[in-house]
């Protein structure tokens, strides 16, 4: 392999790392504002729906946490071991957030709600977890090695499919024991 091939890998490797990276912080701040609006219009009024403004906040500051420790490390791209902690953090939390709006509707039909969402709601706790400690501990001149780069895309177009299956798992079991 010619070294001009080898830049061109090396360059298409950190494509997922660098595009990760940069549209991390508007999503931190989009995602939860899209979904306090939505909430807003599709769940029943309720005095407790003042609560959305402080959690959309504290999920902003929280979102944000992680990019500030590698901004503080002098990152300028998502090191290649996070980003798929990027991925599953992003759509655990988005899933977590949005699962409420769309089985409300339903909840008084299925008792596996609460099981799903629990589990959902776990697996986005550790994943952001997980990347808050890689953000403090992983090296940040690792070269794009092909496993982290296949795992990167993997977690952002598998994690979503696998999260709403948990939660159709939790439903169907409550189902199915009862």
């Amino acid at each position: 392999m010619s070294t001009r091939e080898a830049a061109h890998r090396a360059t298409a490797a950190r494509g997922i790392h660098r595009a990760a990276w940069s549209w991390w912080s508007g999503l931190n701040v989009i995602l939860p504002v899209v979904l306090a609006v939505l909430a807003g219009l599709l769940m029943p009024r309720s005095p407790g729906m003042l609560a959305l403004i402080p959690v959309t906040v504290l999920a902003m500051v929280l979102g944000s946490l992680p990019r500030a420790v590698l901004r503080w490390r002098k990152a300028t791209a998502l090191p290649p071991p996070v980003t798929w902690l990027v991925f599953l953090n992003a759509w655990g939390w988005t899933i977590a957030a949005s699962a409420p709006l769309l089985l409300s509707r339903w909840s008084d039909a299925f008792d596996g709600v609460e099981r799903g969402y629990t589990a959902v709601v776990v697996v986005a706790g550790l994943a952001w977890s997980a990347l808050l400690v890689c953000t403090i501990f992983v090296p940040l001149d690792a070269e794009p090695a092909p496993r982290w780069t296949r795992l990167a895309w993997t977690a952002a177009t598998v994690t979503p499919f696998v999260l709403v299956a948990m939660l159709a798992i939790g439903l169907v079991s409550s189902d199915l024991a009862a």
